[in-house]
């Protein structure tokens, strides 16, 4: 992380922020030096979600107000009016802290003529799960999303469904099988905790008798 512009325009030297979850727990910390860029480590576990970034203190340089009145720093610090720090005042951005999830498309039989089935499948990933054994994507229960279309000639996804996705995280629907070419796709939505995601697209062509 980086502090921004007007951090270096009011000639800070030092700022501070304490990152927040909605409960009021302290997840992270930030110290800048200067203008220089401060790491942001991020681990397994930590709330997800918004976070609020509270001040902690920030200092400038030289105030010229205090220097005009002949207030000085103690001898010790060696550098006269120049070392002379004035409070800043800081700004309380916030951080969307959120997994990964997954959508793709399930391959499923045709049982009823001009019926068209899609399934889809729905992962997000859990930060509790132990990377030694899997790649810690597990079922989206709760996802929700939607079931959507684009016919030849337009250039517009249409929704044709929503979804909420169950307990197994796979769902289907059916409809009726297309009269023109139609591309389908499914569509999680992104929540304060999980990113949204795109499946990979089907397409499908009318069938004589449909």
């Amino acid at each position: 992380m980086s502090l921004g512009p007007d951090c270096a325009a009011a000639g800070v030297v030092e700022a501070k922020w304490e990152a927040k979850d909605a409960a009021g727990n302290v997840m992270n910390k930030a110290f800048f030096n200067r203008n220089e860029p401060t790491r942001w480590p991020l681990f397994g576990g930590v709330t997800l979600g918004v976070w609020s970034w509270q001040p902690t203190g920030a200092r400038g340089a030289v105030d010229p107000a205090l220097a005009k009145t002949g207030q000085t720093p103690s001898a010790a610090s060696g550098d006269g009016a120049a070392q002379i720090a004035a409070e800043v005042p800081q700004n309380t951005p916030t951080t969307t802290v959120r997994v990964m999830s997954a959508a793709t498309f399930l391959s499923v039989s045709q049982t009823q003529p001009c019926v068209l089935p899609l399934k889809a499948y729905g992962t997000r990933y859990n930060p509790a799960s132990d990377p030694t054994k899997s790649d810690g994507m597990a079922k989206y229960e709760g996802g929700r999303g939607s079931f959507q279309k684009l016919e030849r000639g337009s250039t517009t996804w249409v929704s044709i469904s929503g979804a909420t996705l169950p307990a197994s995280g796979q769902l289907q629907i059916n409809i009726p099988w297309p009269k023109i070419t139609t591309h389908y796709r499914f569509v999680l939505y992104d929540t304060t905790t999980a990113w949204g995601s795109i499946s990979q697209m089907l397409t499908y062509d009318p069938t004589a008798g449909c």
